[in-house]
């Protein structure tokens, strides 16, 4: 059995870790069902989301000075 091909370097760590955990050969070690798997997603989504958008006001602080 080969191993899945390497994710691109420019794939987010976390998002790594998942698919990882969706590949596991133990099933124990995978998610429960795809409602976890939906959750996780979601969060990741909104975390990488965030670190994505600029905060405005640590911005604004900073043209103050």
């Amino acid at each position: 059995e080969q191993p899945p091909p390497r994710l691109p370097d420019d794939v987010p760590e976390a998002v790594r870790e998942v698919v990882g955990r969706l590949l596991r050969k133990n099933p124990a070690e995978r998610y429960a069902d795809a409602a976890a798997v939906t959750a996780v997603l979601e969060a990741l989504a909104a975390r990488l989301e965030a670190d994505r958008v600029p905060d405005v006001r640590h911005e604004a602080e900073a043209d103050v000075e």
